[in-house]
């Protein structure tokens, strides 16, 4: 079966993530409107809970499934037996997992129904084989699936969420259209998978492996979503969570957009260190450390600018809390972007998952001691700064480990490079905003336009190699 190029498959990624960013725009003003803070806090929490068992049921195999797949993706029955060896070991671990989460919901007291809705969610899992169609560099038959599941989920959401009392309604329809997205997944299995050999099947070989991408993983969860879990138990404050919720979630949509550049890539330099391709790697890893800076220093500055009048026009006068969260959170755009790249391209698919796992498990551990000595005193804005400490403490590690392929003067010179330009950027912004425009709606749309424009333009007269790039592939494809 014929592969997608990096750049077909980036442009399938980027649509999702286009899509993603897009669904919050149209949703989430609705659903701050309607549950208000509390119910978004109610929800948030409880989810949070949920994607601990999910987690554990994943047990890695998502990423080693990848990874594996794509090492092989020339071999029909080789990928055959591992995709159902993979397939038939997730679900014994998911099986387990439903038997936990029914105890779970059993013994617990608060949120109990939004509990029971949610474990569809754990069902989504089960079925989700999305690693499969990334191992064959297939991203448009996951993008259309991702994207027809948002758009089901954003036509469910104004259907039938109405009131602050909907809230299990509302969890209901995004499990649905998760779930319903898993299985769509299953009609193409026939074309790039045999049926299993059921006694050549050999389970073992994928265990130490599979748990050496989880152990990471167990850390990633603490440091993303522990400080949900953290707040809503010393807080005790739906609220709280609530503006967390909502300013995390902007700034995550952002920041999936900017790591997109590491997933799609990432089957590609599987196959590079397989190949022990150092020169190739070492452009890349080049080349996405440029892109990550030239994308995320003008999102950084400019959430931090628009930050007042996307939050009134965004999420209501009731979340004026979540306008220091977001600032806080801008600066996890760059932090973020920069660690997923050393992560993505060098650590997870070169043989590092050890040095990996070191720095997770440091920023995890300073995530945790930070969040129990801010929280208590400054609630979510305590969470969100300790996020960005501790997110700056693994960047630190990961980039310490990945000094063989990574030098400081790779950072340095197109941070100074685009720092400068989005100086520029900032400083047309702020002009801007110093212009009576009395809609926040209006003047957000104006500021970000503004940006996008400064920005572009200084790009292209400082004759970035990027930006002439995608200028010049545009005129092309307009002539033709």
């Amino acid at each position: 079966m014929q592969k997608n190029s990096v750049k077909t498959n980036y442009i399938y990624h980027v649509a999702y993530q286009v899509l993603t960013m897009l669904t919050p725009l149209i949703t989430t003003p609705y659903i701050s409107r309607v549950l208000q803070p509390d119910g978004v806090g109610a929800y948030s929490y409880a989810y949070t809970m949920v994607q601990y068992f999910v987690l554990i049921g994943n047990l890695g195999f998502s990423t080693y499934g990848q990874i594996k797949i794509a090492r092989h993706n020339d071999d029909l029955n080789e990928c055959s037996q591992i995709f159902w060896e993979i397939v038939i070991l997730r679900t014994t671990v998911f099986l387990f997992c439903l038997a936990g989460y029914g105890a779970f919901i059993w013994y617990t007291v608060r949120y109990k129904e939004l509990y029971v809705v949610l474990s569809i969610l754990l069902l989504s899992n089960v079925l989700d084989i999305s690693w499969l169609y990334f191992g064959f560099e297939d991203f448009k038959s996951v993008s259309m699936r991702n994207i027809i599941v948002k758009l089901a989920g954003i036509i469910g959401i104004f259907l039938f969420v109405k009131e602050k009392e909907d809230l299990l309604i509302y969890a209901l329809v995004l499990s649905l259209s998760t779930f319903a997205g898993s299985v769509v997944m299953w009609r193409g299995v026939h074309q790039r998978i045999q049926r299993p050999q059921w006694q050549k099947m050999h389970f073992r070989q994928h265990i130490k492996p599979t748990i050496a991408f989880f152990i990471p993983g167990i850390a990633s969860t603490i440091y993303t979503m522990i400080d949900k879990t953290m707040i809503g138990v010393i807080t005790s404050s739906a609220y709280e969570n609530g503006y967390y919720e909502q300013a995390h979630k902007i700034e995550q949509i952002i920041v999936q957009f900017v790591l997109s550049i590491g997933v799609v890539l990432r089957p590609k330099m599987a196959g590079l260190y397989q190949r022990k391709e150092e020169k190739e790697i070492k452009e890349n890893l080049s080349q996405a450390v440029t892109v990550v800076f030239m994308i995320t220093l003008p999102m950084c500055a400019g959430l931090c600018i628009v930050a007042p009048e996307l939050v009134s026009c965004f999420l209501g006068k009731e979340f004026t809390q979540c306008i220091p969260l977001l600032r806080i959170f801008s600066v996890l755009i760059i932090i973020i972007g920069l660690s997923g790249c050393i992560s993505n391209l060098y650590l997870s698919v070169g043989g590092h998952q050890k040095q990996h796992t070191i720095g997770v498990y440091v920023g995890a551990a300073v995530n945790i001691a930070l969040n129990l000595l801010f929280i208590p005193y400054m609630g979510a804005v305590g969470a969100a700064t300790a996020s960005v400490l501790s997110e700056c403490v693994i960047l630190l590690v990961f980039y310490l480990y990945s000094k063989q392929y990574f030098n400081l003067r790779m950072f340095i010179h197109p941070a100074v490079k685009y720092g400068i330009l989005t100086m520029i950027m900032a400083g047309a912004v702020l002009l801007v905003k110093m212009m009576p425009i009395q809609s926040a709606l209006v003047g957000t749309i104006v500021e970000i336009t503004v940006g996008v424009i400064i920005y572009g333009g200084a790009l292209l007269v400082a004759g970035d190699e990027f930006a002439v790039k995608i200028v010049s592939q545009f005129k092309h494809k307009i002539k033709k």
